[in-house]
């Protein structure tokens, strides 16, 4: 083991004891010691071999004590899981370097302190880094790189005398962990393994990181992507048509339900003393019914495009019309011929219901592809919406719908 990995692997192992996951995906980076950077930042590579570069200067390093350096790699790791590199770049083309570089110190201090309990009582060097409450205490605590960069924009002046805890300058251009070679991607997966971390628990953590600290509907981050890439497409179709045959079924009972005798429109026989069951109700059942589906275009669902857009063989066409759409804070009705999605911004629910509400003058069943994290909306029928889930939020979702659950559903039928 080299002289610099060894004097980072005490570090790491000290990290470990606040995040299991921190220390791992640092573990896989290899130490390098740069005088031309004033403090630390890490790089991607795109080439085999070591790829992934913890970049430190050496004075600023040997200055610290090991719970200092295991808050500096645990800040440099965060970024990488709030994938801030293209963030920073989608925040707009007149940005100001210096303002994004506070703002996700921020964004990055506030998690250290809130979720790992690393702040200056446990690394004395974070007494000099920026939190909310020292540039505003009117500022919320524990909110995303892009509120904070929006409120400290208000006031650049007020920010002259703020720095950062490490250099961000190479975010700009850094490459996403998902872009890797197959081989390194396939030496991430080995190192979580190594460490006793299952994929279950591995997404858990990213996906409270990312609905915490990232905005809604924000792209999922690049190991959340490696790992949404893992379930092989056959197993999503095979879930996607399971959930489709239950939703089918339960939707045909109702439908039978709703054409027993004591219901249908009767008609009196003149010639007889009893009524019959008016004709008017074979037309009825013999309709095409209507079923309008739609798909959250956030990170968490992407994985599950090309399963959403076969949706209309899903079902017979001598039985149903089927209508496909894409939503974020707004509405896309897809066209069947393209098969395109569209979107890719927030989430709101209130933006599916308001257009429901509006736009589908007749419809026999709603249902929505989400992960669940949307807002509060009103239903006009919630008890004929149907939500497919990928992730286990349920907090939006009406009491009277019904739900199922992806990770609840065996890919076989």
């Amino acid at each position: 083991m080299s002289e610099n990995r060894l004097n980072c692997q005490d570090a790491i192992n000290e990290l470990a004891s606040k995040s299991k996951y921190l220390a791992t995906l640092a573990n896989c980076f290899s130490f390098v010691p740069d005088n031309n950077i004033p403090t630390a930042c890490v790089e991607f590579l795109m080439r085999a071999g070591n790829p992934l570069r913890l970049k430190f200067n050496q004075e600023f390093w040997s200055k610290l004590n090991t719970q200092e350096r295991a808050a500096v790699i645990a800040h440099e790791m965060l970024h990488i899981v709030l994938n801030h590199g293209y963030r920073m770049n989608a925040t707009g083309t007149d940005n100001d370097l210096k303002l994004q570089n506070i703002a996700m110190d921020i964004c990055v201090n506030e998690i250290l302190r809130t979720e790992f309990n690393i702040d200056p009582s446990y690394a004395p060097m974070f007494n000099n880094a920026v939190y909310a409450e020292k540039i505003d205490e009117s500022f919320d605590h524990g909110r995303c790189y892009e509120y904070y960069y929006r409120m400290i924009k208000q006031n650049p002046d007020k920010m002259s005398s703020f720095t950062s805890v490490d250099e961000h300058d190479w975010m700009s251009t850094i490459h996403k962990l998902h872009d890797l070679p197959s081989n390194e991607i396939k030496k991430l997966m080995e190192a979580f393994k190594k460490a006793g971390m299952s994929e279950s628990e591995i997404k858990k953590f990213l996906q409270n990181m990312r609905h915490k600290y990232s905005l809604p509907g924000t792209e999922a981050g690049g190991m959340e992507k490696i790992l949404n890439g893992s379930e092989e497409s056959t197993k999503r179709n095979a879930k996607w048509n399971k959930v489709v045959r239950k939703i089918r079924k339960v939707f045909e009972e109702q439908s039978t339900e709703e054409e027993s005798w004591f219901e249908q429109p009767r008609r009196r026989d003149f010639y007889a003393d009893y009524i019959i069951p008016s004709q008017e109700s074979k037309v009825e059942k013999n309709r095409k019914r209507n079923v309008h589906i739609f798909m959250d275009t956030s990170g968490s669902c992407s994985t599950w495009t090309e399963v959403f857009m076969g949706s209309s063989t899903a079902f017979p066409q001598n039985n149903y019309n089927v209508h496909l759409y894409c939503f974020d804070t707004q509405v896309y009705e897809i066209n069947k011929k393209l098969l395109k999605g569209l979107g890719y911004g927030g989430t709101s629910f209130k933006a599916v219901s308001d257009y429901v509400n509006s736009k589908i003058k007749s419809y026999d069943c709603i249902i929505v592809l989400t992960d669940g994290w949307g807002n509060e909306a009103k239903y006009k029928k919630p008890s004929l919406w149907h939500w497919v889930l990928t992730d286990n939020c349920k907090e939006y979702i009406p009491k009277s719908s019904k739900i199922y659950s992806l990770s609840d559903i065996t890919s076989f039928a």
